[in-house]
């Protein structure tokens, strides 16, 4: 098998997760099955690059140094806005000639500028799909779809889509069970089909803001071909069906029954497309619950056009911001606070670059907030993948209060759970500290500095067990609150974990708005992503050779 190399373009501008998302899972197939993929960073003249939300990110080199890649990766950002006469030159000269040409979220745009669009179709993040057709009117723009093939130019739409393109690049490239392992390790869901609508019906909905709706939305979601009657989803929340019905319309702007309607045609349309990915038939699969009631699909002018839903917010309510924005619209800002929220971000040596940067991009958005990246001394520290290194921009002394601590893991194996000097900054900000977070491992460095000791705990499914020691009580959830004290499950789960912070801190309004905006909307084609989930085998694998040895 021949080894493929992948080339990610860096520039100022840049989006940070349109980088790191692709990254992490290449990496992660070269991890699964060595040999098959060589992966790299380049900016034009090999400098360091400052991302749209104030990153610093360090590049392997220079792209005139570069060989011709067979995947060439463009991601977006604000940086778009301003295309660079030198970098627009070299992909008009080198795109064509790489196997595969790929951009993420506004990556198009740069794409498009080098003409390399012309007569294509193509998509980009659903705010910006009006501008690209406007700008580039040679270029066919499809607004729905996550991601777009046409020939060997592959577009996706915004931001955290570029980990689903990404995986569905690994399967071709390899197989299914590669993609599926490296999802699993990434905790990620396998996959949201390239002509997905870029908004489903958990996204255009509103998020109950309580418990108990909340829950039965998860539940509806998970479970389609459950008994999902009024009456039942009622007894779900507690409430009586009358109760519930105006609550629930009240809360998410929708009734229980279109909502549901729209949860089971977009269920039914994975399985159908996945089908056709394979090649096999469709699986029987039961789509309401024997004994329960089929909600009618609503008729007239407010029924689902083609059977697929296409929940588009409406012009007149698109947010308004640049490409791949930092910041919501103003109207959705909370009211201003008169302290800055300064969060500290602890970079440490084979930290996992998505731990840090999925928190930085939600926590960052905070209107006036300060995030910081913190380490022993400042400088570049190079991720777990070897391809990528951030900048820490303060030594840990430097920063001995900050509001929210944010811990990244890493391999359970090279974590600094004896090093003394970050334990006790670990324990003297957390003294201070409003809010004191993990990602993925690294609730082990804040377990191994006596913080989380009684306390529940989520780290990354394979080193739950390296919690026990520690005096913690692991769990299996996604993210977990425990006084002020939010860990998060493995690698993608930091996402969430920002988002459910940003809630707490800005409101659920905010924390919605930036959710749209960085179209983070994961839906599980497969019912696969925790290891009670997965196939046996497939998860016995990955604990034999992920799994490390622990001594205390």
């Amino acid at each position: 098998m021949a080894q493929r190399t992948v080339l990610l373009v860096l520039f100022d501008g840049v989006q940070s997760l349109d980088v790191t998302g692709p990254l992490e899972v290449f990496a992660g197939a070269e991890r699964h099955t060595p040999g098959s993929y060589r992966t790299r960073t380049a900016s034009v003249d090999g400098t360091p690059v400052r991302t749209s939300s104030g990153l610093t990110l360090t590049p392997d080199g220079a792209l005139t140094g570069e060989a011709h890649p067979h995947t060439l990766i463009v991601p977006g950002g604000d940086g778009t806005r301003d295309p660079d006469p030198a970098l627009t030159d070299w992909l008009r000269g080198h795109g064509p000639r790489a196997e595969r040409l790929v951009s993420v979220c506004t990556g198009a745009f740069r794409l498009a500028e080098a003409g390399l669009l012309d007569g294509r179709r193509a998509t980009t993040h659903w705010a910006y799909c009006d501008t690209l057709a406007r700008r580039y009117e040679t270029v066919e723009v499809d607004p729905d779809p996550i991601y777009v093939r046409d020939g060997p130019v592959v577009t996706s739409a915004g931001v955290t889509s570029g980990i689903d393109l990404a995986l569905a690049l690994v399967e071709e490239d390899l197989d299914r069970e590669t993609a599926l392992a490296v999802a699993r390790h990434l905790v990620v869901f396998l996959r949201r089909p390239g002509n997905q609508a870029q908004f489903s019906a958990q996204l255009a909905a509103q998020t109950a803001r309580r418990e108990p709706l909340r829950e039965v939305q998860r539940w509806i979601t998970e479970h389609p071909a459950e008994d999902l009657t009024i009456e039942a989803l009622a007894a779900r929340a507690l409430l009586s069906p009358r109760h519930f019905a105006r609550a629930f319309r009240a809360e998410t702007g929708t009734t229980p029954g279109r909502y549901v309607d729209q949860v089971r045609l977009e269920h039914a349309r994975r399985l159908l497309e996945d089908s056709g990915r394979s090649g096999g038939g469709l699986p029987r699969q039961r789509l309401r619950h024997p004994g329960g009631h089929a909600p009618r699909l609503p008729q007239g002018p407010g029924s689902l056009a083609g059977g697929v839903p296409q929940p588009v917010p409406p012009r007149s309510r698109r947010l308004t911001a640049a490409p791949c924005p930092r910041h919501p619209s103003p109207a959705h800002n909370p009211p201003a606070k008169g302290n800055t929220v300064q969060t500290a971000i602890v970079l440490h040596d084979r930290f996992t670059a998505l731990d840090a940067v999925g928190p930085y991009e939600m926590l960052g958005r905070l209107p006036g907030a300060e995030t910081v990246f913190v380490a022993e001394r400042t400088g570049p520290v190079r991720a777990d993948t070897g391809q990528l290194a951030l900048i820490a921009d303060r030594t840990l002394a430097d920063v001995p209060r900050p509001d929210i601590v944010v811990v990244p893991g890493g391999p359970e194996q090279t974590l600094p759970t004896r090093n003394e000097a970050l334990l006790e900054w670990l324990r003297t900000a957390d003294a201070a500290s409003t809010w004191t977070t993990s990602v993925c491992t690294g609730s082990l460095l804040l377990a191994a500095a006596g913080l989380l000791r009684g306390r529940r705990a989520a780290s990354h499914w394979l080193s739950l067990d390296g919690l026990t020691p520690y005096g913690a009580r692991p769990t299996g959830d996604r993210v977990v609150l425990d006084g002020k004290y939010v860990t998060a499950a493995g690698v993608s789960a930091g996402i969430d974990m920002g988002l459910t912070l940003l809630g707490r801190i800005a409101g659920d309004a905010y924390a919605r708005a930036v959710q749209l905006m960085t179209e983070y909307d994961p839906q599980p084609p497969y019912d696969a992503g925790a290891p009670h989930k997965a196939p046996g085998d497939l998860v016995d694998r990955m604990r034999a050779r992920f799994t490390p040895a622990r001594s205390r």
